[in-house]
């Protein structure tokens, strides 16, 4: 006799990825990357060997703080911890928004942050400094490369990118406007749709490279390409866009050369942006806005800093 009941069909449900949800909420590719491997890192320190709405949920308080306190015995700066426990916290406060956990362990009141000096901690490049860094690059004997570092400094030094910024424009993202040049930045650390102004000497570096680059048999670069390129495995036939990281690189390759011997990243470059409007007689407002900060406060560090040195209270001392 043939039954009445019909067999049940089971389904497995596929839970998605807490992980996955929470990068796909990031504006920016740079940021996605930094906030998985600092989650990462967090679940790793705890053992934990596949992430899931449980072992979110497990997590205590204690948990975050014993990995705060282990990343500062590691020898981790500062803002190096308060940054890696801010994508914690972000992580943990979209689980709370999908209702995952009802409470954030690693809450801004629970577990505290490190404290982080006012001054800069990132050298900046003095006008004399940046003279010889484009004076090293100028010695370059293979022209593609020359055109592209002098292209990739000053569009820094003028416009104060982050180095992922940089890696990432393209020809479409240059334009003209009212007059003025304007570089729009899709993606960016303060969200979609930035742009800012790009002097005409920066312009006309990154034409210049691109007029030598479109020279090179079999390299065409499209409006939507990324435009510096790096050129280490064109032996191969692959011909990739500069990270961020090979950015940094290429700073320090220069200034070695140019024999400065403090540290000196990508970063620097944005800093002395910064510096050089206000010794100038930039408004703090006027750098805030070119810098994309959120809050002038981040501003004034670059006023702060050089106000001290030229108005120190050595200088009052005569001996």
């Amino acid at each position: 006799m043939q039954s009445l009941i019909k067999p049940e069909i089971i389904h497995r449900v596929i839970q998605p990825d807490p992980l996955d949800d929470f990068l796909a909420g990031q504006v920016s590719d740079a940021t996605r990357r930094a906030y998985r491997a600092n989650v990462r890192q967090f679940f790793s320190f705890l053992d934990v060997k596949h992430l899931s709405q449980q072992t979110i949920r497990d997590v205590t308080v204690q948990d975050v703080i014993e990995w705060r306190n282990h990343l500062m015995e590691s020898g981790n700066k500062s803002t190096t911890v308060n940054r890696k426990l801010s994508a914690i916290r972000s992580f943990f406060d979209f689980m709370v928004a999908l209702r995952i956990i009802d409470r954030s362990p690693a809450g801004v009141k629970i577990v505290r942050g490190l404290r982080v000096s006012g001054e800069s901690i990132t050298n900046e490049l003095s006008k004399d400094e940046i003279k010889n860094i484009l004076s090293e690059i100028d010695k370059g004997r293979n022209q593609v490369l020359k055109a592209r570092d002098k292209a990739i400094f000053l569009t820094l030094i003028f416009t104060g990118l982050r180095r992922s910024e940089l890696a990432n424009i393209r020809r479409e993202d240059i334009e003209l406007k009212e007059s003025h040049w304007i570089l729009r930045i899709p993606e960016s650390k303060g969200g979609s749709n930035q742009w800012v102004k790009i002097q005409p000497l920066a312009v006309q570096t990154i034409t210049d490279y691109l007029e030598i680059l479109c020279t090179i048999k079999d390299i065409i670069v499209h409006k939507n390409d990324r435009i510096f390129i790096g050129f280490s495995n064109r032996q191969t036939g692959t011909i990739q866009p500069l990270s961020g990281q090979a950015i940094t690189r290429i700073i320090q390759k220069y200034a070695r050369k140019a024999g400065i011997t403090k540290q000196v990243s990508a970063h620097s470059c944005r800093h002395s942006c910064a510096s050089l409007a206000i010794e100038a007689g930039a408004k703090p407002h006027k750098v805030m806005q070119h810098l994309r900060h959120k809050n002038l406060k981040t501003t004034m560090r670059y006023v702060h800093d050089r106000e001290a040195l030229q108005d120190n209270a050595s200088d009052y001392i005569r001996v």
